[in-house]
C-alpha cells in the first residue's frame, strides 16, 4: 500500500487544500469577513476594505501553479500588481496572478500591490516535493526520476555545457535512444532529441506488448531504451503518447513476468535481471499514470524476485555468495548492468538495495580478481587488451576483449562513484582506471572522481563459495601470474548457459593464457570440438573443452542438474594456496574423484592430484590440459606450451605408466591444442599427479620428482620446495615444505567475508 506525504508537513493539510482549491476555486485568507484589516473601515466596503491574496497560504509541488486572487471584501481589484519578494529564484507570477513554483524546495512569498493607494497582501507559498511512499521508496511526483535526482541532473547538465555530444540516432550506436533522450534530457530537447526518441519508442512498443514465445529478446535489449526515454522525454509526451505507452508497457512486462523462463526460480538469467529491471524501472516512472499495477510490479519485484529468490541465494551457504555471475563472461555481466539504472535509483529514492546482500560488493572483488592483471592477447582479438577468465556459455570471447565491453566498465565506474569512501568503492575507481575504458554517457555525466585504491593491500587468493570458484595469485600487479581454480559448476540449477566446466583449472602470466577452457556455446554446432583421441565432434560446453579427467574418453556430467561439487579443504597462505574438490556428484562414471590443486606462488607452479576409483579396473582414464598453440612433447613425461614470450610446462609424475596425445580441437575461432594424457593402470583405484610451471619462455623449466612410500607421495619441485600427500580416496594430512619450514595443509575450508574494507581469509 502507498502513502502520499509531502516532506515538509501533514498529509491531510496538503492533500485538503489541494482538494479544495481544485473544487471550489481560490481560499480566502483568515480575516477576510469580520475583522478590519490594517487599513480599517468596514469589511463591506469594497472601497475601503483591506487588499487581500487568497489564498494566503498553500503548499505546491515542485514546479507546481496556483493562482492567486487579490480583492477587497470579496471583490476582485484590476490593475494589481503582481511580484515576488525576496528570492529572485522564488518562482514567476504573471500579471493575472498564476504562480508558478520553482523546481527547488522552499518558502517564498507572493505579493499584490494596489498601484492606486501602494497597499500590499501577501501569500505564503511552500513549495515541497509530493511522494508516494511504498517499498521504502519515496517516489517523486516530478521528471526525470530514474538515475537523476535535482542534484545529479544539476551536476549532469554542468558536465554536458563542458562536454556536449551530438544526439545519435539509431539503437545500435553507444547506449542507443536512451543516449538521445539523455540528449535531449541535459538539452532541453535541443535538436528535436525528444521529439525524435520518442517517435522511436512509440514505434517499438510492440516490441514488449507481444507476448507470445517462450522469452523476450527485445525486453532486454530495448526495454530499459523505451523506459528511459519516457522518463527522461516526459515533458514531451502528448496524453495519447504516455496513454500508448502505458497500454503497451504495463500490459506486457506483465506477461513477460509470468513466463517461467526469466522468473524468480532463474535468479541468475540474464533474462531474469532484463525483466526485472524493466518491472522495476516502469513501475517508479510510470506509477501515478497505473499505480495499481504498480504496486503489484513492485511487490512482485521486492518480494518475490528479490527477497523470495535472490536474496536467500547470497547468504551464507547459498549458490550466489562470492559475487560471480553464473552464466560467464558473456552473459554474466547482465547482472551488474542491467541492474544498474534501477537499483541506483532505489537508493536515490530512499532504499539502498545493494546494501540488502553482501553480493554486490563481492561481484566487485570478483570481477577484479578474475581481470588479467595486464594487458592480454587473445585469439581472433586484433587488438591487446584487458579481459576475464572465461567459463560457462563465451562464444563471444575470442571476438572481443570482455573487461573492455560496457557492462564491466560502466558498473564498476558507478560503483566507484556509489562508495566513494569505502574500500570496495576505491578499488573499483582503481578498476576503472587500470582498465581505461570510457563508459556511457549517463555514467560520466553523474561521476564525481574519487581516489583509487591500490589492491596491494588485497588478498592474494580470493573464494567466490556460491560457485566454489578460487583465484589465486602470486602477487598483484601485471607481472603477476593468476590460477583460476573451478572447483564447482557455476550454473547448477536452472540457470542457462551451463558448461561442465567444474574441476578445471586456468592459468594467466605475461599477457597470455597459459592454459584455458576452449570458450563455446552450449548446444551450438558451430562451436563443436573434435572429441575424444581425434575422433568425432562433441558439443563445446562439455567436460573435454576443459582442464579436466575423462573416463574412457568421456566425462559429460549431469549437467544442468543434480548434486553440487563438495569443497572439502581450503586454504589460503601466504606461501601457497590449497583446495581438495570431491567431484563424484557432478561427475560420472567415476565412483571415487577427488582433485586437490595446490599452487606455490614462488614457483608460479600448479600441483594437480587426482584420486580416482572407477567401477571397471579396466578404465582409461585420461588427464586433459589445453594450450593455444600446439605444445612440444617430450616424449611421455611432459608437454610444454609456448605462447608469444610465455611457457608452461606440465609434467607427469604418477602413474609411471602413460602416453601423450596432441589433439587439434578444430578449426572454429574459439578452438585449441588439447593434451590428452592416458592412463591404463588396471586397477580400480589410481592417481594421477601432475605439476604446471608458468615461467617465461626463455627461463628454465623445473626438473619436478616423485617419491613414493605405502602410505603417500612426496613430490619435489625444486631444492626450497616439496609436498607431501597422503594416499588414499579421501583426502587427509599432508604437508607442503618450503625453505626448511614444514607447514600442515589444512584440514577444513577457510572461509572468507567481503565488507566495505574488502574481502578477509578469517584464520
Amino acid at each position: 500500500m502507498s502513502i502520499r506525504s509531502v516532506r515538509s508537513g501533514a498529509v491531510a493539510l496538503v492533500l485538503a487544500a489541494l482538494s479544495l482549491s481544485a473544487c471550489y476555486g481560490n481560499i480566502s485568507s483568515p480575516g477576510a469577513g469580520d475583522d478590519d484589516g490594517p487599513g480599517g473601515g468596514d469589511d463591506d466596503d469594497p472601497v475601503n476594505g483591506p487588499l487581500v491574496v487568497s489564498p494566503s497560504q498553500v503548499t505546491l509541488d515542485l514546479d507546481g501553479t496556483q493562482t492567486f486572487r487579490a480583492t477587497r471584501s470579496g471583490e476582485d481589484i484590476d490593475g494589481v500588481a503582481w511580484t515576488i519578494e525576496g528570492d529572485p529564484a522564488g518562482g514567476t507570477v504573471t500579471a493575472g496572478g498564476v504562480y508558478s513554483a520553482p523546481g527547488v524546495e522552499g518558502t517564498y512569498t507572493v505579493v499584490a500591490t494596489d498601484p492606486a493607494s501602494g497597499e500590499r497582501a501577501e501569500a505564503t507559498v511552500t513549495v515541497a516535493e509530493l511522494l508516494v511512499t511504498t517499498h521504502g521508496l519515496s517516489i517523486p511526483s516530478r521528471h526525470p526520476r530514474l538515475w537523476f535526482n535535482p542534484s545529479r541532473l544539476a551536476r549532469a547538465r554542468a558536465w554536458f555545457a563542458a562536454n556536449p555530444f551530438n544526439p545519435p540516432s539509431s539503437e545500435d550506436s553507444g547506449a542507443g535512444w536512451a543516449d538521445t533522450a539523455l540528449h535531449g534530457l541535459l538539452s532541453d530537447n535541443a535538436s528535436g532529441s525528444c521529439t525524435n526518441a520518442i517517435t522511436w519508442a512509440l514505434s517499438r512498443l510492440d516490441d514488449v506488448a507481444d507476448t507470445g514465445g517462450v522469452a523476450c529478446d527485445s525486453c532486454r535489449w530495448t526495454g530499459e531504451q523505451l523506459i528511459l526515454v519516457y522518463d527522461w522525454c516526459h515533458a514531451h509526451l502528448s496524453p495519447a503518447q504516455r496513454d500508448a505507452y502505458v497500454a503497451g508497457m504495463s500490459s506486457g512486462l506483465s506477461a513477460w513476468a509470468n513466463k517461467d523462463w526469466g522468473g524468480p526460480e532463474m535468479f541468475m538469467n540474464n533474462y531474469y535481471w532484463g525483466y526485472l529491471r524493466n518491472e522495476l524501472e516502469w513501475a517508479i516512472t510510470a506509477y501515478e499514470e497505473d499505480p495499481t499495477w504498480a504496486e503489484s510490479m513492485l511487490d512482485f519485484v521486492f518480494d518475490g524476485r528479490l527477497a523470495g529468490a535472490f536474496d536467500p541465494s547470497t547468504a551464507p551457504g547459498g549458490e550466489s555468495r562470492g559475487g560471480v555471475a553464473f552464466e560467464g563472461s558473456e552473459y554474466g555481466p547482465a547482472v551488474s548492468a542491467y541492474s544498474l539504472v534501477p537499483f541506483v535509483t532505489t537508493n536515490l529514492l530512499g532504499r539502498n538495495v545493494y546494501e540488502e546482500t553482501p553480493f554486490w560488493r563481492e561481484l566487485i572483488y570478483s570481477t577484479i580478481h578474475s581481470t588479467t592483471p595486464a594487458p592480454t592477447t587473445v585469439p581472433g582479438v586484433a587488438a591487446v587488451g584487458y579481459t576475464v577468465f572465461p567459463f560457462s556459455d563465451d562464444e563471444g570471447w575470442n571476438s572481443r576483449l570482455q573487461a573492455q565491453t560496457h557492462y564491466y566498465p560502466d558498473f564498476m565506474t558507478a560503483m566507484a562513484t556509489y562508495w566513494p569512501t569505502e574500500n570496495v568503492g576505491r578499488h573499483a575507481r582503481q578498476w576503472s582506471e587500470m582498465v581505461g575504458v570510457t563508459p556511457w554517457r549517463q555514467i560520466r555525466a553523474v561521476d564525481e572522481p574519487t581516489p583509487p585504491l591500490a589492491f596491494d593491500s588485497l588478498p592474494l587468493d580470493y573464494y567466490a563459495a556460491g560457485p566454489r570458484y578460487v583465484y589465486a595469485r602470486d602477487q598483484w600487479g601485471a607481472d603477476g601470474t593468476v590460477v583460476m581454480m573451478q572447483l564447482g559448476d557455476a550454473a547448477e540449477r536452472r540457470i542457462g548457459h551451463q558448461h561442465a566446466d567444474y574441476g578445471t583449472f586456468q592459468i594467466w602470466r605475461g599477457g597470455r593464457f597459459l592454459s584455458r577452457e576452449s570458450a563455446a556455446y552450449a548446444g551450438a554446432d558451430t562451436t563443436n570440438v573434435t572429441g575424444y583421441a581425434g575422433s568425432g565432434s562433441v558439443d563445446g560446453a562439455l567436460a573435454i573443452a576443459h582442464n579436466t579427467v575423462l573416463i574412457d574418453g568421456a566425462n559429460p556430467g549431469p549437467q544442468y542438474t543434480g548434486p553440487s561439487a563438495v569443497v572439502e579443504r581450503l586454504q589460503s597462505h601466504d606461501d601457497f594456496t590449497f583446495a581438495v574438490v570431491d567431484l563424484v556428484p557432478p561427475a560420472t562414471r567415476m565412483t571415487q574423484w577427488r582433485r586437490e590443486l595446490v599452487y606455490v606462488r614462488a614457483l608460479q607452479t600448479l600441483v594437480v592430484v587426482d584420486r580416482l576409483q572407477t567401477g571397471a579396473p579396466g578404465a582409461t582414464k585420461t588427464f586433459v590440459n589445453h594450450c593455444e598453440t600446439s605444445p612440444a612433447v617430450s616424449g611421455n613425461t611432459s608437454a610444454t606450451c609456448t605462447v608469444g614470450d610465455q611457457a608452461l610446462t606440465m609434467t607427469t609424475l604418477v602413474p609411471a605408466q602413460r602416453s601423450y596425445r596432441v589433439v587439434d580441437e578444430g578449426g572454429y575461432a574459439h578452438s585449441q591444442y588439447r593434451i590428452e594424457v592416458d592412463t591404463t593402470p588396471g586397477t580400480a583405484e589410481s592417481y594421477m599427479i601432475h605439476v604446471l610451471q608458468a615461467r617465461d619462455a626463455s627461463a628454465p623449466a623445473l626438473t619436478p620428482a616423485v617419491a613414493e612410500d605405502g602410505a603417500s607421495y612426496t613430490v619435489t619441485l625444486n631444492g626450497a620446495v616439496s609436498l607431501t600427500f597422503q594416499k588414499g580416496m579421501t583426502s587427509t594430512g599432508g604437508s607442503i615444505r618450503i625453505d626448511g619450514t614444514e607447514t600442515a595443509l589444512r584440514g577444513d575450508v577457510q572461509r572468507m567475508t567481503v565488507t566495505g574494507d574488502g574481502p578477509a581469509w578469517e584464520p
